[in-house]
């Protein structure tokens, strides 16, 4: 899977759980208020889910969900878009 189709995949996902109709890629979802800590579990969830992987303890950091290019590039980093 390429990182577009992974980017596309991810706002799908964002998009839907924070009920908006669409969102900028390196829009901070955290500050925009879009996502509360609840809602970030659902999404980590929602991720493992679709991409068929586990986010580690040690990766779940605000840093890595913060927007949808920050979780595409952690996808990437665990070779999901390869």
């Amino acid at each position: 899977m390429n990182t577009d189709e992974v980017i596309r995949r991810v706002r799908l996902l964002v998009v839907a759980l924070c009920k908006v109709e669409n969102l900028a890629e390196d829009t901070d979802i955290f500050q925009a208020g879009l996502l509360s800590s609840l809602y970030a579990l659902r999404l980590v969830e929602s991720i493992e889910r679709e991409f068929g992987c586990c986010i580690a303890d040690d990766e779940l950091r605000v840093a890595n969900f913060r927007s949808i290019a920050a979780i595409a590039q952690l996808l990437g980093r665990k070779q999901v878009a390869r």
